[in-house]
């Protein structure tokens, strides 16, 4: 029989494996779903709990996807299932 100090770190390693998976999901699904100029003013800042979390450079980019958020949103969940909601604000963008 294992001890569990042996098995946590299998453990870990495979939800960060799997971590790493969706985010590269998002990243390729949002890149799709968008045109190249919001994908270049735009950053995935976080995912959690089905809720997505974008970086927009510019007051301008936000208030346009805003106006687009629910098809966003319709979108990505059909592309990532695991996406739920998303939330833009203005941040740092790569």
């Amino acid at each position: 029989m294992e001890q569990i100090k042996d098995i946590i770190p299998a453990v870990i390693d495979q939800i960060q494996i799997r971590k790493k998976d969706i985010y590269g999901q998002i990243q390729e699904s949002w890149k799709k779903i968008n045109s190249k100029n919001i994908f270049e003013h735009t950053a995935i800042a976080s995912f959690n709990n089905g809720q997505l979390i974008i970086h927009v450079d510019s007051p301008t980019q936000l208030f346009q996807l805003k106006l687009q958020k629910q098809k966003l949103e319709s979108q990505m969940s059909k592309e990532v299932p695991v996406v739920s909601k998303i939330y833009f604000k203005i941040g740092k963008v790569k």
